[in-house]
C-alpha cells in the first residue's frame, strides 16, 4: 500500500500537533483504507462538509479500535494559500494532511471547493450526495 501512496501523497504526513507521520508507516499503523479529503478552510461548504466528515471518522474509527483495528486514515490535500491558513486548519482536524511545502502535489478539484466528491467509480457526487453518503454510515 505505501509505495503507490508515497507517489502520491510523498513521504511524510502531518499530524494536527506537528507531528510528522511517514506514510509508510501507515500500514504497520492498521491503515487498510486512505481517503482523501481536498478542502479550504475560507470555504462555508468545505467548513460543513469538515465537521460532518469529522463526526463519521471519530464514530468510524472508535468503531475499529474497539476491534482492535484502525483501518481508515484521511489526509486533508488543502487549497489554502497562505501557510497561517493550513496550519489554523490543520490543528482543527483530527486526521493528517499534506504538508503545505508539498504544494506541488496538489491536485485542483475541477469543481468547485466543497461543491462534491470524486467517489471510487471516478463519477462526481454533489454536495448534498457526500452529507447523504457520510450520514448513511453512521
Amino acid at each position: 500500500m505505501a509505495g503507490g501512496l508515497a507517489e502520491v501523497l510523498g513521504e511524510v504526513l502531518v499530524a494536527a500537533d506537528g507531528e510528522e507521520v511517514a506514510v509508510a508507516a501507515l500500514a504497520a499503523r492498521g491503515v487498510s483504507l486512505v481517503g482523501l479529503y481536498f478542502g479550504c478552510s475560507l470555504s462555508g461548504p468545505c467548513a460543513q462538509l469538515g465537521a460532518s466528515l469529522a463526526a463519521f471518522y471519530g464514530r468510524f474509527r472508535g468503531e475499529a479500535a474497539a476491534a482492535g483495528a484502525q483501518r481508515l486514515e484521511i489526509v486533508f490535500v488543502s487549497a489554502e494559500q497562505e501557510q497561517q491558513q493550513w496550519q489554523e486548519a490543520v490543528r482543527a482536524m483530527p486526521w493528517l494532511a499534506l504538508p503545505f511545502a508539498d504544494k506541488h502535489r496538489k491536485v485542483r478539484p475541477r469543481r468547485g471547493c466543497g461543491e462534491g466528491f470524486v467517489g471510487a467509480g471516478g463519477g462526481a457526487a454533489p454536495w448534498g450526495g457526500s452529507r447523504r453518503a457520510l450520514s448513511r454510515w453512521g
